[in-house]
């Protein structure tokens, strides 16, 4: 069993996250309809993309 620490936990989830914000932006890419959440999607992985680094940068 992996011992895990509260930064390699949080970037778990986030790559969970991730994956699932990857999907629907590919999804909807060219939706017009959909620009101002595909706007926030973009935005929110940009975040947890810096999120990460920053944990991994201090685990």
């Amino acid at each position: 069993m992996k011992n895990w620490n509260a930064s390699e936990a949080m970037i778990e989830e986030n790559n969970r996250a991730l994956v699932a914000l990857r999907k629907y932006e590919e999804e909807h890419r060219y939706s017009f309809a959909d620009r101002h959440v595909y706007w926030a999607v973009t935005n929110e992985i940009e975040r947890l993309e810096k999120q990460n680094v920053w944990l991994a940068e201090r685990s």
